[in-house]
């Protein structure tokens, strides 16, 4: 990660690192005003941005604009930063010094309190 991972562009950064299928989403989903993975109505006090999403369609692109529920997003920032801590050689030496396990750990506190 470029930037400080303490800042809202860090967390949506990370965010986006998130597994999310959007082959099979509502457009709801899709532009984010229900959650990506339960479909769950959001609302802005209760909406995780997950970054945007370019994705290919015929011979050009889209772009999603997924939003989860902090549930859902917590059950799922909390196996990926296990996936990352596992396999970056730099969170193995030191996982407070990795910008990706910190930003990561720092939107996983903002979702789950």
């Amino acid at each position: 990660m470029s930037t400080d991972p303490d800042t809202e562009p860090a967390r949506v950064e990370a965010a986006a690192l998130l597994p999310l299928d959007l082959a099979d989403v509502s457009d709801a989903q899709f532009r984010g005003a229900a959650c990506a993975w339960c479909a769950v109505i959001l609302y802005p006090a209760t909406a995780v941005d997950l970054g945007e999403r370019r994705i290919r369609l015929l011979d050009g692109h889209i772009t999603a604009r997924p939003r989860g529920c902090r549930p859902c997003t917590a059950e799922r920032v909390v196996a990926t930063r296990q996936r990352h801590v596992e396999g970056c050689e730099q969170c193995v030496d030191s996982p407070a010094v990795c910008d990706t396990a910190r930003a990561l750990r720092h939107l996983e506190m903002t979702v789950t309190r």
